[in-house]
């Protein structure tokens, strides 16, 4: 297994104290020795599996570098990394020989490549990594290491020198591509990421997660954050503005209401309820309000807490005393609503009144006096 490490040395100097150390950081070469194709071939001295047999000689004559066929218009050459994989990056190797020839002869050939990634082998499927339309002053150099994040199975070369296309004047009038090496570094699963190749959260779908940093592109219900390790236990749905709605906890796999029973008449406990569900949902509390009996709507599903009771200072609902857990029924007449801005919440409420009376009198012909809405 051939491996591609890199080392930090980290250096902190304080007035008393010199501290240094290390970080051992390793990708496995997914493209050692596998299945690898070419548009043409030159010769079965330097077929398509010389760029993976491990030999980064840039030299042509020793038969280690794969080279497709002269005198083409395009040219292609790919490995198959056997499944889908997560891949970090892409090193290639071209033909060299000296540092006088590579610069009058084999950058021209190299100039103005394409990388691309995919899970088939239908070009349709493609996904463009890597492509510059080199000049003199930015002619590929003959190693060069493409930063790659993306998941596939198929990594794919490929340059063409079409006739109906204007190329700089250094460039080939010809495709060609002489390979000496082409590793591909990453991890064997698509639900890994980093340099150690951890696993990605569980709670992000699918597994599936940024390879450098491990971020969920999305959450799984019920959890946020950037790693999505915040369970999002609460939330409030049904309101005209984010500060208000019906309270829902996230419960057993599925979101369900809070039953606050209307003959409970002490103001102080949906209130209390109200100030430590706004507090955990970062939103202002100190003048929220709490409602009984489905104030934004009916919720649907379980009814998974009753007779929530708070201090009023507790960090999250699961610290408040309750019934316990338990989907007691699917009634919700008494489903428990909360205002984190109430005073706003009213202006909001009475610009949207308005504006709906506006629009209703805008419908009236000019010729009625009668002011009335239909």
């Amino acid at each position: 297994m051939e491996m591609h490490c890199k080392v930090t040395v980290y250096v902190r100097l304080s007035l008393f104290v010199l501290l240094s150390f290390s970080e051992y950081a390793c990708f496995e070469n997914l493209a050692f020795g596998r299945l690898s194709n070419q548009s043409s071939i030159y010769s079965a001295l330097w077929g398509a599996a010389k760029a993976v047999d491990g030999d980064k000689r840039q030299e042509f004559f020793s038969s280690a570098c794969a080279k497709t066929d002269v005198g083409k218009e395009t040219a292609s050459w790919n490995v198959d990394l056997g499944k889908i994989m997560s891949i970090h990056h892409v090193d290639i190797y071209y033909r060299k020989e000296s540092d006088s020839e590579y610069e009058s002869t084999y950058r021209g050939f190299f100039a103005g490549f394409s990388l691309y990634i995919s899970n088939s082998t239908n070009p349709d499927s493609e996904s463009l990594c890597y492509h510059r339309l080199q000049n003199g002053t930015n002619s590929p150099p003959s190693v060069m290491s493409i930063q790659c994040e993306m998941i596939g199975r198929y990594v794919t070369i490929y340059n063409e020198r079409l006739p109906e296309q204007t190329y700089p004047e250094y460039y080939s009038s010809t495709a060609e591509l002489e390979l000496c090496e082409v590793e591909v570094y990453g991890c064997q699963g698509i639900s890994q990421y980093g340099d150690y190749c951890l696993t990605c959260p569980s709670t992000c779908p699918d597994a599936r997660c940024n390879m450098s940093t491990g971020s969920c592109f999305q959450c799984l219900d019920g959890f946020t954050g950037d790693n999505c390790t915040e369970s999002t236990t609460i939330r409030l749905v049904g309101g005209l503005t984010e500060y208000q709605g019906r309270l829902e906890v996230y419960y057993n796999g599925s979101w369900g209401t809070v039953d606050q029973y209307y003959s409970n008449k002490n103001h102080y406990v949906y209130k209390n309820l109200a100030a430590v569900v706004c507090r955990s949902l970062e939103l202002p509390w100190t003048s929220s309000e709490g409602y009984c009996c489905s104030r934004y709507g009916y919720g649907s599903g379980p009814v998974w807490l009753e007779n929530v009771q708070c201090l009023g200072n507790e960090s999250k609902i699961e610290e408040c005393s309750h019934n316990g857990w338990s989907n007691r029924s699917n009634y919700h007449w008494w489903d428990f609503s909360v205002d984190c801005l109430p005073n706003t919440s009213k202006n909001i409420l009475f610009t949207v009144l308005i504006q709906l009376v506006l629009l209703c009198l805008s419908r009236i012909p000019r010729s009625v006096m009668l002011i009335s809405c239909c």
